[in-house]
């Protein structure tokens, strides 16, 4: 997942409109790719 789709995911996540799982669908990817991405932008290395 690219940095501009992580953006766009953690945008629709904070919405609070769409659920894990569409965030997923629409990216093409798992879950558990969004929550990765999700726990890294709030907890950076």
């Amino acid at each position: 997942m690219t940095a501009t789709k992580a953006c766009q995911a953690r945008a629709m996540y904070d919405e609070k409109t769409y659920t894990v799982q569409q965030i997923a669908d629409t990216f093409g990817v798992s879950g558990g790719t969004i929550y990765r991405h999700l726990i890294h932008d709030a907890h950076p290395a």
